[in-house]
């Protein structure tokens, strides 16, 4: 077994803040839980997808309040 304690880990993966008007509108902030750039799939399917939904209720936790963007 190798022993990968003393190696740090770096996430290199990351995403910039978002502009506040870029999330102002339910559409708005489900685009950000797709690479798709078709506003159909924005507001069609994301809503359906796990990462989403997921993404909504931790949101909803951290923020103490309830998960629903206007959508559920």
């Amino acid at each position: 077994m190798m022993d990968l304690s003393e190696i740090p880990i770096i996430d290199h993966h990351a995403h910039s803040l978002l502009r506040p008007e870029t999330t102002h509108d339910p559409v708005g902030f489900q685009r950000w839980f797709t690479e798709s750039v078709d506003p159909q799939v924005h507001a069609r399917d994301v809503p359906h997808s796990l990462v989403f939904r997921t993404g909504v209720r931790w949101l909803a936790e951290l923020l103490d309040c309830a998960p629903t963007p206007g959508l559920f």
